[in-house]
């Protein structure tokens, strides 16, 4: 029953995404802090990240060490739905642009030139 409960209020509440992009359009020009974000999820600036994938155009300004402010300058006539992984457009790179070989400088290179930037996958680092 609790799993039943779970899934309905699941699919009435609004997404990390949905609401971080819903308090951007209320803030206008004033923006929100990147501290306020943290109380709609923790992980917010992946749910930045995807709003710019999908072709919101959203300005970042530090205010102090630590804290910044984000405003939403431009929306998407039709936000982009489709967004591949950051893998696949990695991978396409070096298949279309090194015959599917690379160096490490290689891999360096491509990834500072797209601004990506690795980051381990929650729980993968396990102390000895």
């Amino acid at each position: 029953m609790n799993n039943e409960i779970f899934k309905e209020s699941k699919k009435r509440a609004p997404s990390q995404r949905d609401r971080i992009l819903n308090l951007l359009r209320e803030k206008g020009d004033k923006g929100i802090l990147n501290i306020e974000l943290v109380d709609i999820c923790i992980g917010y600036r992946s749910r930045i990240a995807e709003l710019y994938q999908m072709g919101y155009k959203i300005d970042v300004e530090n205010v102090e060490q630590g804290v910044c402010i984000y405003t939403l300058k431009e929306e998407p006539e039709t936000p982009r739905t489709n967004i591949p992984s950051a893998v696949s457009v990695v991978m396409e790179e070096i298949q279309s642009s090194y015959d599917g070989s690379i160096t490490a400088d290689d891999l360096a290179a491509i990834l500072n030139n797209m601004n990506f930037n690795i980051v381990r996958k929650h729980g993968s680092f396990k102390a000895s």
